[in-house]
């Protein structure tokens, strides 16, 4: 994974970031954090929520299924409300 080739833009990346970086590199920022690419699923937009991302990209997936925006806007809602719990 240290060696891990970044996806070239436009093109769909094969995975999302991993939670395990987003979660530290969110602890270590004072700024929003934006993650994108791999997300194809309301479970992957989620668990990248969880981990600290404050903004998904999604680009590719959403084009070949439109019904993804809600799917992730759910999740983003249901996420909201677990980290609001948490605090």
């Amino acid at each position: 994974a240290g060696n891990r080739r970044a996806d070239p833009p436009g093109r769909g990346a094969v995975q999302p970031v991993p939670t395990e970086m987003l979660s530290e590199v969110s602890k270590n920022i004072q700024v929003p954090l934006i993650a994108g690419g791999g997300i194809r699923s309301g479970k992957a937009a989620y668990e990248s929520f969880m981990a600290g991302a404050d903004i998904l990209v999604i680009g590719n997936a959403v084009e070949k299924n439109t019904s993804l925006i809600m799917e992730i806007s759910d999740a983003a809602k249901s996420a909201s409300q677990a980290l609001k719990e948490v605090e």
